[in-house]
Formats: structure tokens, C-alpha cells, sequence
């Protein structure tokens, strides 16, 4: 949701709103994660395409920031539930 609010809102300017993530990526799916790979790469494809979008290079580094934080945080709430590293 973030990876693609960044993209289609910040990047590209789009109007964006968490049902258009969740619609496009077909999060109803009856396969969820298959779902998420596939949308996951459609995702890395539409970002090589905006390559040549002004601030593509700042809203692309602000994203992995982000998700990076957003990772360190959640292997540290597993940690601290106990789950191996």
C-alpha cells in the first residue's frame, strides 16, 4: 500500500486512496499470495517505467527509508514475542 501510494500519488501525482491500492493489486483475491507476488512485480515494472518522472530518484529513496523503518520496527515487535531472528 505505501510502495504504491508513493509511486502513483507522490511520484506520478495520481489521486490515490487505500481502496484504489487494494483494488488494483486484487487484494480480494482468492489467492492472496499469489495476489501480492503479482502485484508486487507489477509494482517493481511500473517503477522502472516512471524512471524519467521528475523526483523519481528523492520519492524512491524516501520509499525504501520508509519501508526499511517499517521493517526494523516490525522485526522488533517479533523479537520481542518471541520469534527466532
Amino acid at each position: 500500500m505505501a510502495e504504491h501510494r508513493a509511486l502513483h500519488h507522490e511520484l506520478l501525482g495520481e489521486t490515490w486512496a487505500p481502496p484504489v491500492a487494494y483494488r488494483w493489486m486484487r487484494y480480494e483475491s482468492p489467492d492472496p499470495v499469489g495476489a501480492l507476488r503479482r502485484a508486487s512485480a507489477r509494482l517493481e515494472s511500473e517503477w522502472r517505467d516512471a524512471r524519467t518522472a521528475p523526483g523519481w530518484a528523492c520519492v524512491r529513496r524516501r520509499w525504501r527509508a520508509a519501508d526499511a523503518a517499517g521493517m526494523a520496527a516490525a522485526l522488533t515487535v517479533a523479537r520481542r514475542l518471541g520469534y527466532p531472528s
